[in-house]
Protein backbone atom coordinates (compact mmCIF):
# COMPACT_ATOMS: atom_id res chain seq x y z
CA UNK A 1 0.00 0.00 0.00
CA UNK A 2 3.02 2.27 -0.48
CA UNK A 3 5.08 3.09 -3.53
CA UNK A 4 8.04 0.78 -4.23
CA UNK A 5 11.25 2.13 -5.70
CA UNK A 6 13.68 -0.08 -7.51
CA UNK A 7 16.06 -0.57 -10.36
CA UNK A 8 15.71 -2.83 -13.37
CA UNK A 9 19.16 -4.20 -14.15
CA UNK A 10 20.23 -5.97 -17.33
CA UNK A 11 22.73 -8.85 -17.32
CA UNK A 12 24.70 -10.65 -20.01
CA UNK A 13 24.53 -14.43 -20.52
CA UNK A 14 27.78 -14.74 -18.52
CA UNK A 15 26.19 -12.85 -15.59
CA UNK A 16 27.90 -9.47 -16.02
CA UNK A 17 25.88 -6.42 -15.04
CA UNK A 18 25.42 -4.05 -17.97
CA UNK A 19 26.24 -0.39 -17.40
CA UNK A 20 22.72 0.91 -18.01
CA UNK A 21 19.91 0.31 -15.53
CA UNK A 22 16.40 1.74 -15.36
CA UNK A 23 14.94 3.42 -12.26
CA UNK A 24 11.40 2.15 -11.66
CA UNK A 25 8.79 3.40 -9.18
CA UNK A 26 5.73 1.24 -8.71
CA UNK A 27 2.75 3.22 -7.39
CA UNK A 28 0.94 1.93 -4.32
CA UNK A 29 -1.11 -1.13 -5.39
CA UNK A 30 -0.11 -0.32 -8.98
CA UNK A 31 1.85 -1.79 -11.84
CA UNK A 32 4.31 -0.67 -14.48
CA UNK A 33 5.08 -2.14 -17.88
CA UNK A 34 8.57 -1.73 -19.32
CA UNK A 35 9.30 -2.54 -22.96
CA UNK A 36 12.93 -3.59 -22.81
CA UNK A 37 13.61 -2.77 -26.47
CA UNK A 38 12.49 0.81 -25.83
CA UNK A 39 13.91 1.33 -22.33
CA UNK A 40 17.47 -0.01 -22.75
CA UNK A 41 19.97 1.37 -25.26
CA UNK A 42 21.71 -1.95 -25.97
CA UNK A 43 18.79 -4.30 -25.35
CA UNK A 44 20.25 -6.96 -27.67
CA UNK A 45 23.02 -7.55 -25.09
CA UNK A 46 20.54 -8.41 -22.31
CA UNK A 47 20.17 -12.12 -21.48
CA UNK A 48 18.05 -11.57 -18.36
CA UNK A 49 16.86 -8.85 -15.98
CA UNK A 50 16.82 -8.41 -12.22
CA UNK A 51 14.58 -6.02 -10.32
CA UNK A 52 16.31 -4.78 -7.16
CA UNK A 53 13.95 -2.87 -4.89
CA UNK A 54 13.40 -1.49 -1.41
CA UNK A 55 10.63 -4.07 -0.84
CA UNK A 56 10.35 -7.84 -0.93
CA UNK A 57 6.63 -7.58 -1.66
CA UNK A 58 6.59 -7.24 -5.43
CA UNK A 59 5.52 -9.56 -8.20
CA UNK A 60 6.21 -9.43 -11.89
CA UNK A 61 6.40 -11.33 -15.13
CA UNK A 62 8.15 -11.36 -18.45
CA UNK A 63 6.61 -11.92 -21.84
CA UNK A 64 8.05 -13.86 -24.79
CA UNK A 65 6.73 -13.21 -28.28
CA UNK A 66 6.77 -14.73 -31.72
CA UNK A 67 4.57 -13.65 -34.63
CA UNK A 68 0.96 -14.24 -33.58
CA UNK A 69 1.77 -15.64 -30.10
CA UNK A 70 2.89 -14.52 -26.66
CA UNK A 71 3.76 -16.39 -23.47
CA UNK A 72 4.22 -14.93 -19.99
CA UNK A 73 6.35 -16.23 -17.11
CA UNK A 74 6.14 -15.17 -13.49
CA UNK A 75 9.23 -13.57 -11.94
CA UNK A 76 11.04 -15.60 -9.29
CA UNK A 77 14.02 -15.72 -6.97
CA UNK A 78 15.26 -19.27 -7.47
CA UNK A 79 15.07 -22.74 -5.98
CA UNK A 80 17.31 -25.79 -5.59
CA UNK A 81 14.93 -28.26 -7.19
CA UNK A 82 12.03 -28.23 -9.57
CA UNK A 83 9.90 -29.99 -12.15
CA UNK A 84 9.24 -29.07 -15.76
CA UNK A 85 5.90 -30.66 -16.52
CA UNK A 86 5.98 -30.55 -20.31
CA UNK A 87 8.11 -31.59 -23.27
CA UNK A 88 6.49 -30.58 -26.56
CA UNK A 89 6.29 -33.54 -28.97
CA UNK A 90 4.95 -31.70 -32.04
CA UNK A 91 7.39 -28.80 -31.99
CA UNK A 92 10.13 -27.75 -29.62
CA UNK A 93 10.87 -27.06 -25.94
CA UNK A 94 13.67 -24.84 -24.75
CA UNK A 95 14.91 -24.85 -21.18
CA UNK A 96 16.72 -22.08 -19.29
CA UNK A 97 18.51 -21.77 -15.97
CA UNK A 98 20.03 -18.72 -14.26
CA UNK A 99 22.37 -19.18 -11.28
CA UNK A 100 21.11 -16.57 -8.78
CA UNK A 101 23.90 -17.12 -6.26
CA UNK A 102 27.54 -16.01 -5.90
CA UNK A 103 29.05 -19.52 -6.11
CA UNK A 104 29.27 -22.06 -8.93
CA UNK A 105 26.18 -24.27 -9.35
CA UNK A 106 25.86 -27.85 -10.57
CA UNK A 107 22.39 -28.49 -11.99
CA UNK A 108 21.48 -32.18 -12.37
CA UNK A 109 18.72 -32.44 -14.98
CA UNK A 110 16.85 -35.71 -15.57
CA UNK A 111 14.15 -36.65 -18.08
CA UNK A 112 11.38 -39.12 -17.14
CA UNK A 113 8.76 -41.16 -18.97
CA UNK A 114 5.05 -41.29 -18.10
CA UNK A 115 5.64 -44.23 -15.72
CA UNK A 116 8.30 -42.43 -13.69
CA UNK A 117 11.28 -44.24 -15.22
CA UNK A 118 14.39 -42.16 -15.85
CA UNK A 119 15.12 -41.74 -19.57
CA UNK A 120 18.16 -39.44 -19.55
CA UNK A 121 20.40 -37.36 -17.26
CA UNK A 122 22.92 -34.55 -17.59
CA UNK A 123 24.70 -32.15 -15.22
CA UNK A 124 25.04 -28.51 -16.22
CA UNK A 125 27.70 -26.32 -14.57
CA UNK A 126 26.72 -22.66 -14.07
CA UNK A 127 29.01 -19.87 -12.88
CA UNK A 128 27.58 -17.16 -10.58
CA UNK A 129 24.97 -15.15 -12.48
CA UNK A 130 25.35 -17.26 -15.62
CA UNK A 131 22.34 -18.07 -17.82
CA UNK A 132 22.07 -21.35 -19.73
CA UNK A 133 19.61 -21.82 -22.60
CA UNK A 134 19.25 -24.98 -24.66
CA UNK A 135 16.78 -27.04 -26.62
CA UNK A 136 15.72 -30.09 -24.61
CA UNK A 137 16.22 -32.47 -27.53
CA UNK A 138 19.84 -31.26 -27.88
CA UNK A 139 20.74 -31.39 -24.17
CA UNK A 140 20.60 -35.12 -23.70
CA UNK A 141 22.50 -37.75 -25.68
CA UNK A 142 19.83 -40.39 -24.94
CA UNK A 143 16.69 -41.02 -27.00
CA UNK A 144 13.91 -38.77 -25.65
CA UNK A 145 10.94 -40.26 -27.56
CA UNK A 146 9.42 -41.58 -24.32
CA UNK A 147 10.30 -38.54 -22.17
CA UNK A 148 7.29 -36.63 -20.84
CA UNK A 149 8.74 -34.32 -18.18
CA UNK A 150 12.00 -33.40 -16.48
CA UNK A 151 13.28 -32.64 -13.01
CA UNK A 152 16.34 -30.81 -11.71
CA UNK A 153 18.29 -30.60 -8.49
CA UNK A 154 20.97 -28.00 -7.88
CA UNK A 155 23.45 -27.28 -5.12
CA UNK A 156 22.63 -23.54 -5.49
CA UNK A 157 19.46 -21.56 -6.08
CA UNK A 158 18.66 -21.27 -9.77
CA UNK A 159 15.76 -19.89 -11.76
CA UNK A 160 14.38 -22.42 -14.22
CA UNK A 161 11.77 -22.22 -16.94
CA UNK A 162 10.77 -23.70 -20.29
CA UNK A 163 9.35 -22.14 -23.43
CA UNK A 164 7.64 -24.43 -25.96
CA UNK A 165 6.28 -23.91 -29.44
CA UNK A 166 4.26 -26.10 -31.75
CA UNK A 167 5.62 -27.26 -35.08
CA UNK A 168 3.04 -25.16 -36.95
CA UNK A 169 3.93 -22.00 -34.92
CA UNK A 170 0.31 -21.59 -33.75
CA UNK A 171 1.13 -22.19 -30.07
CA UNK A 172 3.69 -20.70 -27.69
CA UNK A 173 3.77 -21.26 -23.95
CA UNK A 174 6.11 -20.65 -21.07
CA UNK A 175 6.23 -22.58 -17.80
CA UNK A 176 8.41 -21.85 -14.81
CA UNK A 177 9.60 -24.79 -12.78
CA UNK A 178 7.30 -26.15 -10.12
CA UNK A 179 9.29 -26.33 -6.91
CA UNK A 180 7.08 -26.54 -3.84
CA UNK A 181 3.91 -27.77 -5.48
CA UNK A 182 4.84 -31.39 -6.05
CA UNK A 183 5.87 -34.03 -3.53
CA UNK A 184 9.44 -35.13 -4.19
CA UNK A 185 11.28 -38.19 -2.95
Amino acid sequence: EVAVRGELQGYTKAGSLLSQSIAVTLPALGRKQVVIGDAFQNHQDIAYLAFVSDSGFVAGYTRFSQPGNRASLAAGTGTRQGWFTKMEKDGWTGIAFVNTETGDAAVALTAWDENGAQVAAITLPLKPGEKFVGMVNELFTSDLRDAKYSKFKSDRNVLGFTVSGSGDNLMLDGLHCLDNYVFTK
